[in-house]
C-alpha cells in the first residue's frame, strides 16, 4: 500500500478549506436528520411562499429552480439562514429538472477510495483532463476551483443521503475518479429528487413560472432585488443578495457591468465568477450581493465541452459555494 505524502494531505485540506467560504466560515453538509422544531412547524411550501410574499422581505433570492439553485438554497439554510428569508424564483415549473439530464456519475480526485485502490491521481492531473476536454477555453481559475472542490461536492451529496460507489474510469479521465449510485440506479434522478425533497422538507418558499425582467442595483452597484412577473403580476422583490443560476437570465444579467465568457465569435455564453461564486465587474472587483452558479456559468467552467462527469460535479461545487457566500453576505449586511 503506498503512503500518502504530506503534500497530498495538505492539498486535500486546502481543497476542503476552499469550499468553506471566503470568510472562513465552516461549510455545513446538509443533514439527513429532521430539521429544527421551528422548521418543522406544519406549514406547506406554498403557505411559506405566501407568508414571505406578504412580508415582501426575503433576504436572499435564488433566480433559478435548477439543481444549482436548489443546492444554494439548501446550503444557505445549513449556514444559518432562516428558510422563510429565502425565496426561489423558477422560470420552469419542475424543480431540478436539469439534473435529470446530466451524466450518471460525478468526479473527484485524490480521494480515500482512490488511495485504497492504489490509484495515482492528483488535482493537477484532474485539472489537465478538465482543461483538455474544454480545449483549454475554460476559465482557468473556475476550472481549478471545480477540481479542488469536487471531493467536498461528493461529500455534500452523501450528506443528502445519497450512497455512492467508486471509483471507475470514464471517458476523458486519465485515471479512475468517477462515482456512481451505489444501488446501480440513476444518480441523476436520485440527486434531482433529493434536492427537491430537501427544499420541501426545509419549507423554503418557491415560486414557479416566474419571468425575471430586471436585476435592481443601487448607486454603489450592489444588488437590491429584482423585478419579476410572479403569478401574472409584475412585482419588485427586494433582497440583500441574489444567486443567479438559470441560463435564461443571460440577456438580463448581461446588462450589468460584469465579466462575461464569450465564444470565438464574441457571442456571450455565460458569467465569470471568482472562487466565492461572486460575479465580478470589468475592473475585476466583486459585484456586491450578486452570485452565480449552474448553467449560467458553465461555459466559463467547462470551456468548449465538459469532461464527462464534471457537469454534475460543477452544479454542486458552485451551487454550494454560492449558498455559503450569499448567506455570509446576508448576515453581514442585514439591518440590525
Amino acid at each position: 500500500m503506498k503512503k500518502r505524502t504530506l503534500a497530498l494531505f495538505s492539498a486535500a485540506v486546502m481543497a476542503a478549506a476552499a469550499m468553506t467560504g471566503c470568510s472562513n466560515n465552516t461549510t455545513k453538509t446538509p443533514s439527513t436528520e429532521g430539521t429544527t422544531e421551528a422548521q418543522t412547524t406544519p406549514e406547506t411550501t406554498e403557505a411559506a411562499t405566501e407568508t414571505a410574499a406578504k412580508e415582501n422581505k426575503p433576504q436572499l433570492v435564488i433566480l433559478g429552480g435548477d439543481g444549482a439553485g436548489l443546492t444554494a438554497a439548501i446550503q444557505a439554510v445549513a449556514d444559518g439562514m432562516s428558510p422563510s428569508k429565502i425565496l426561489i424564483l423558477s422560470g420552469a415549473d419542475e424543480l431540478a429538472a436539469d439534473v435529470k439530464e446530466k451524466e450518471e456519475f460525478i468526479n473527484a480526485s485524490d480521494t480515500a477510495e482512490q488511495f485504497e485502490a492504489e490509484i495515482e491521481d492528483s488535482y493537477e492531473l484532474y485539472l489537465a483532463d478538465t482543461m483538455k476536454a474544454g480545449k483549454n477555453t475554460n476559465n482557468a481559475e473556475m476550472a481549478e476551483f471545480l477540481v479542488e472542490g469536487a471531493e467536498e461536492a461528493k461529500n455534500w451529496l452523501e450528506g443528502l443521503g445519497i450512497e455512492l460507489k467508486g471509483v471507475e474510469k470514464k471517458d476523458g479521465s486519465s485515471v479512475a475518479r468517477s462515482y456512481t449510485l451505489a444501488n446501480g440506479g440513476s444518480l441523476a434522478e436520485e440527486v434531482s429528487d433529493a434536492l427537491v425533497k430537501k427544499v420541501e422538507e426545509l419549507k423554503i418558499p418557491v415560486k414557479t413560472g416566474v419571468t425575471v425582467n430586471e436585476i435592481i442595483t443601487n448607486e454603489d452597484g450592489a444588488v437590491t432585488g429584482v423585478k419579476a412577473v410572479v403569478d401574472g403580476e409584475e412585482k419588485t422583490i427586494n433582497s440583500i443578495a441574489l444567486v443567479a443560476t438559470d441560463k435564461e437570465l443571460l440577456p438580463i444579467i448581461s446588462k450589468l457591468d460584469i465579466q462575461l465568457s464569450k465564444a470565438s465569435d464574441e457571442k456571450v455564453t455565460g458569467v465569470i465568477v471568482n472562487t466565492c461564486a461572486e460575479a465580478i465587474d470589468a475592473k475585476g472587483e466583486t459585484v456586491p450581493g450578486l452570485y452565480a452558479a449552474g448553467e449560467l456559468i458553465s461555459a466559463g467552467v467547462h470551456g468548449d465541452a465538459a469532461l464527462a462527469g464534471n457537469d454534475l460535479t460543477a452544479t454542486i461545487v458552485f451551487g454550494e459555494t454560492a449558498g455559503v457566500e450569499s448567506a455570509i453576505y446576508v448576515s453581514d449586511n442585514q439591518e440590525q
